[in-house]
């Protein structure tokens, strides 16, 4: 039986596909946090990470974003820091309508928030 070498199995070049997958985190790593001057208990890119997974499995409002989050804290909490738990559905709505006068990635986000208001 033939033994495949590790370098066999592994691509010399990455292609385009694989090298361009990146994390939701890495996706919005730019965007600034608008709440400068005010006491942040939840991190930015928790409430974005949040948002992005309450919204693909069905929520379309601020406050069933909060509910599926509270309902899957154990789960969010092996992957996401969460230091003050989940947000609010005020912090929610909040948080999206200042991020969506940002100058990067308005246009996504303004999609999410399309979709929950």
């Amino acid at each position: 039986m033939k033994q495949q070498t590790a370098q066999a199995r592994v691509p010399a070049i990455a292609t385009p596909q694989v090298a361009s997958r990146l994390t939701i985190a890495e996706h919005f790593a730019n965007v600034h946090d608008p709440r400068t001057g005010y006491i942040c208990l939840h991190q930015l890119m928790d409430i974005i990470i949040i948002t992005i997974l309450a919204v693909i499995c069905g929520a379309d409002s601020w406050v069933e974003i909060e509910l599926w989050g509270n309902s899957k804290l154990p789960w969010l909490q092996t992957f996401l820091d969460l230091p003050n738990g989940i947000p609010s559905h005020d912090t929610f709505g909040r948080v999206f309508i200042r991020v969506n006068r940002s100058e990067e990635h308005t246009s996504e986000l303004q999609s999410l928030t399309n979709l929950v208001c």
